[in-house]
């Protein structure tokens, strides 16, 4: 569950599951404005067009305001939003198909990709999370996501999209030292000088722990 406003500036909300989200996507509750939205040229029109989209705070319920003080519960859900994705068909193909991938769409402007994951249930962790898997989505399908979207009280913006991507049995992006970059240097630098050969595992093992 999350909260979801019926404009930008908006303070009350309401709560919302993701099968409310799911829906209001597919079937295209907001059609009207994002048909004319991605027809628009000048940028002020756009803006002032997006503005009118209803939003919800897809990772929590919020309180009295948009604040991190007022997270009220964390949904374990969060948005990576890529922003004018070049071969842009051939790209969301490949992210739907991917085994992190819980929820994808077009974006509202209709030449990007949102994209919303399934996390670890901590507040406390979700900078971390969105930044490991920003460089995992980076590395492996060279796009780049929109760094604003860090920020646990980040809105997203209601799309439209008749071929919305849903992943019920996507993988949650759980913390995993052995993935980290730190610790796979520090493999590359013990393994410069020992081995994790026997008569030596102690050694290794011992001077492992102490790097890290």
């Amino acid at each position: 569950e999350f909260s979801y406003y019926k404009l930008l500036t908006e303070k009350n909300n309401s709560i919302w599951n993701i099968d409310d989200l799911i829906n209001s996507i597919k079937i295209g509750a907001v059609k009207d404005l994002i048909e004319k939205l991605r027809i628009e040229n000048e940028v002020k029109e756009k803006s002032k067009i997006k503005k009118q989209l209803p939003a919800v705070s897809i990772s929590g319920i919020f309180g009295n305001s948009r604040t991190q003080d007022q997270l009220l519960k964390y949904s374990g859900l969060i948005q990576l939003d890529f922003d004018k994705v070049p071969e842009l068909n051939s790209v969301i193909t490949k992210i739907k198909n991917d085994p992190y991938s819980f929820i994808c769409f077009i974006s509202p402007s209709g030449n990007g990709i949102k994209l919303i994951c399934k996390v670890e249930p901590d507040s406390n962790k979700h900078k971390w999370s969105f930044n490991t898997l920003s460089k995992y989505f980076r590395d492996k399908y060279k796009i780049v996501a929109d760094e604003s979207c860090k920020d646990v009280t980040r809105l997203m913006f209601l799309s439209y999209d008749p071929e919305i991507s849903i992943n019920k049995n996507s993988a949650i992006w759980t913390f995993d030292i052995f993935q980290s970059e730190n610790y796979n240097r520090l493999v590359n630098w013990i393994n410069k000088d020992q081995k994790f050969i026997e008569g030596n595992r102690h050694n290794y093992l011992l001077k492992l722990a102490f790097a890290c």
